[in-house]
């Protein structure tokens, strides 16, 4: 099998560049028609180059800067509205690579750039990127830009980030609250602890220094404060330790409801996305196990895609994960005999949402009334403690 650049025209009257694995020329010829392409120009390579459509290989892939929320908005955002404006994919990089200030953007489309203006297919140059825009959505790229719909895939691509972007708001805005308790809590323990106590002993010994005690206090607190926030940092930016704490947080009993919810909401937006493009249903169930980060659902989903290899239907193989609700196995066994799977997808997706949305405003409401208990029992803890130290420095004094 040999390797052919061609340009053609896709559904939507734009023009796409990119290689193509046939026998021969009129055998590429023949497999861009079926494909919806309109061929303007087909040339072959000197040397073989192997490329099956669909079929994504995650191996070997460059540990690339991963991509924050707000950087895959910009890429995306950037790159669909440069394709559906006319202009062939690799001059979409080339733009953004001039007009970006985003370091990293820049730089992916840099290295992707300088592959493909190689003779390396797009497909072959994302893939060495995946760590960056995530294995999902850069497969996406290519899947939408072989089937020739790469302005809708982007287009559902941007509305999911979207759709991240208002989940992330909407667990900032419930967890603003009992964030704010925890820290003033956090601190009134503190501040008793190294303040108020300190002054009823020193009220009981008959030598206190108010202003010494409350500068000591609040150096020990700020001291305190700095080394939890560098933990949290050293956390946040070394990702193994993340993901650990992450695995420990989503088996707690509070939490692990929201995470798997939190879990299933992209993992079925992400099968909608590859289905739609045209990806079988076997890789697209791949494709989403990518975002899935809690250690037994991605093996559960592990076993359907080995189960869906060897023959078995969708819903047999979703069964056996028993990670899904009966409201999602339902709908994906009506989706697939219907043969409407992309509708069957979307709509898991959103009851998983609601679910998510609904289990952390449940989850933070109830802790929020724990954290105040806990705060007056402390409160109260520190005053009989201080209260203790102060007689029984009197009876000291007395004696």
């Amino acid at each position: 099998m040999a390797s052919f650049f061609y340009r053609a025209k896709d559904k939507n009257n734009k023009i796409v560049e990119n290689y193509i694995t046939a026998s021969s020329v009129a055998d590429a010829a023949i497999k861009l028609e079926q494909r919806g392409f309109i061929v303007l120009e087909i040339k072959e390579k000197d040397e073989n180059f192997t490329q099956n459509s669909y079929e994504f290989s995650f191996d070997s892939i460059e540990k690339s800067t991963i991509f924050s929320l707000k950087e895959k908005k910009e890429f995306f955002n950037g790159l669909y509205f440069l394709y559906s404006s006319g202009l062939p994919i690799n001059d979409c990089f080339k733009s953004m690579y001039n007009s970006t200030n985003n370091p990293n953007v820049k730089g992916l489309c840099k290295k992707i750039l300088s592959k493909t203006n190689k003779g390396i297919s797009l497909k072959e140059a994302i893939k060495d990127h995946h760590n960056a825009l995530g294995i999902a959505y850069s497969s996406l790229i290519v899947a939408g830009e072989e089937a020739g719909e790469l302005d809708e895939i982007l287009s559902e691509i941007l509305k999911n980030l979207k759709k991240e972007e208002e989940i992330k708001n909407e667990i900032i805005s419930q967890i603003t609250y009992p964030v704010i308790i925890l820290f003033f809590a956090i601190t009134v323990a503190l501040f008793s602890n190294f303040f108020i106590i300190k002054v009823f002993e020193a009220m009981s010994e008959g030598n206190i220094c108010v202003s010494s005690l409350l500068i000591s206090a609040v150096i020990k607190i700020l001291v305190i404060y700095v080394i939890l926030t560098g933990i949290i940092v050293f956390i946040w930016k070394n990702k193994q330790l993340q993901k650990k704490f992450m695995t420990i947080i989503s088996n707690l009993l509070f939490f692990k409801d929201i995470f798997e919810n939190y879990c299933f909401t992209n993992f079925f937006l992400v099968m909608s996305l590859a289905y739609n493009a045209g990806v079988p249903i076997t890789e697209s169930l791949e494709l989403s196990n990518s975002v899935i980060n809690i250690g037994n659902i991605k093996n559960q989903f592990k076993k359907s895609v080995k189960m869906m290899k060897n023959g078995c239907e969708l819903t047999t193989a979703m069964k056996v994960s028993s990670v899904l609700s009966s409201y999602a196995i339902s709908q994906i066994s009506a989706g697939e005999k219907a043969g409407e799977l992309g509708k069957a997808f979307k709509a898991i997706a959103h009851d998983y949402e609601n679910k998510f949305i609904t289990r952390i405003k449940v989850t933070l409401k109830s802790l929020e009334p724990i954290l105040i208990v806990g705060i007056g029992i402390f409160v109260g803890y520190t005053l009989i403690k201080a209260y203790k130290s102060y007689i029984n420095g009197l009876f000291g004094m007395i004696s």
